[in-house]
């Protein structure tokens, strides 16, 4: 067992290691959580329960490609301030933010506040008291742009993302997301001139 420089564990994984085996450089984030938050999770984000025994659950992606997210099962450590981690949700271009967070309330979690103000996402929490944040649908905030869901600058800044996240350039720094969001939109203008 490892630390990083303020003191978060981790752990070097054996190649031989077959729970991990085929999921690349990073194996799992791993969490503190009940197995009802890892059904919550698997759920709301459409992930399959990859691992469910003795309390321990864990989902991954559903092309079974990345790490995956791992809760140890109960007693919990207790919670002490705000969570260091916490997972933002963003609808689908063409999806409605309220309509998610009814779904996901449907689903166990709830609407907290934690002093965030008039902002235009919802701070919610998960069954184990882990906050999240439900953000408006990716479309109409990419780059700050403001596109209708579901329009050719929608799909156009959506497309644009997608081929930044499959070159292996998804912890790209929002300064650039914006460059490309930018330069696509101005190349989208001009072909329709």
């Amino acid at each position: 067992m490892l630390a990083d420089p303020e003191g978060n564990e981790l752990c070097i994984i054996e190649p031989t290691n077959n729970f991990l085996s085929t999921c690349g450089r990073l194996g799992s984030i791993t969490c503190d959580g009940t197995r009802q938050v890892g059904y919550f999770w698997s759920a709301a984000l459409g992930w399959p329960l990859v691992w469910d025994q003795n309390e321990e659950t864990a989902i991954r992606a559903p092309d079974l490609a990345g790490p995956m997210i791992t809760w140890g099962g109960a007693p919990l450590n207790p919670k002490l301030g705000k969570n260091r981690l916490h997972l933002d949700i963003a609808p689908l271009a063409d999806g409605d933010q309220q309509a998610e967070v009814d779904r996901l309330i449907s689903l166990g979690a709830r609407r907290i506040d934690i002093g965030q103000g008039d902002v235009d996402w919802a701070v919610m929490a998960d069954p184990d008291d882990n906050e999240f944040c439900v953000l408006t649908p990716r479309s109409q905030r990419i780059a700050g742009i403001t596109a209708e869901p579901g329009s050719v600058v929608a799909r156009e800044l959506h497309s644009q993302l997608n081929t930044i996240a499959s070159v292996g350039a998804r912890d790209m720094c929002e300064s650039r997301i914006r460059e490309v969001a930018r330069i696509s939109l101005a190349a989208l203008r001009s072909r329709r001139r």
